[in-house]
């Protein structure tokens, strides 16, 4: 857990109200979690938010913004890099919005139509391109390769630790990791 405290001379020393905290779950007085849900909120102009919906300040809670060329299309979290994924089609492309400073890094470009997008562990991604009905995997480093043609469809259970794909001649369940089927 995670908590930020204002400086007062009333405060326990940290080690205390750290042990206090796994004693009764309960937060010091004063302290604000940074341990629950956040936000992002595309706007028709391109502007992307993050906001934490615990934090009471009117504009106050607004931890990062970011702007880009086109309206995303959609945006897809990846809680283990604290960052969605904003699919921008008409650019053919998918970038990176980092939820803490608002950062934005194209991640892979030169799709035709983005239908679908699965974050991978090392930082890459998953893609249905519906254009070409290819599923491509996208490395970290932006590396694109094609995995399948034909695909039509692309989905996750739940977890993200296995994806399914679909094609008029196959249906394979693989590994997100590795993408071994």
């Amino acid at each position: 857990s995670a908590w930020l405290r204002p400086v007062s001379a009333s405060n326990l020393p940290c080690t205390d109200a750290a042990r206090a905290y796994r004693s009764t779950l309960s937060l010091p007085t004063g302290a604000v979690s940074l341990n629950g849900p956040v936000l992002a909120v595309a706007m028709a102009d391109g502007a992307v938010t993050f906001a934490d919906p615990d934090l009471d300040l009117a504009s106050a809670n607004i931890i990062a913004a970011a702007k880009l060329t086109e309206a995303p299309d959609a945006l897809i979290p990846d809680t283990e890099r604290q960052r969605v994924l904003a699919v921008l089609n008409r650019q053919g492309e998918i970038v990176a919005i980092e939820a803490l400073t608002g950062k934005v890094a194209v991640l892979a470009r030169g799709f035709e139509r983005i239908e679908t997008v699965i974050p991978a562990a090392d930082g890459g991604a998953w893609v249905l391109d519906a254009g070409p009905s290819a599923l491509i995997r996208v490395m970290a480093d932006g590396t694109v390769t094609e995995v399948a043609r034909g695909v039509s469809a692309l989905a996750a259970a739940t977890g993200r630790k296995v994806a399914a794909y679909s094609s008029a001649s196959k249906a394979a369940v693989f590994d997100l990791a590795t993408g071994h089927e």
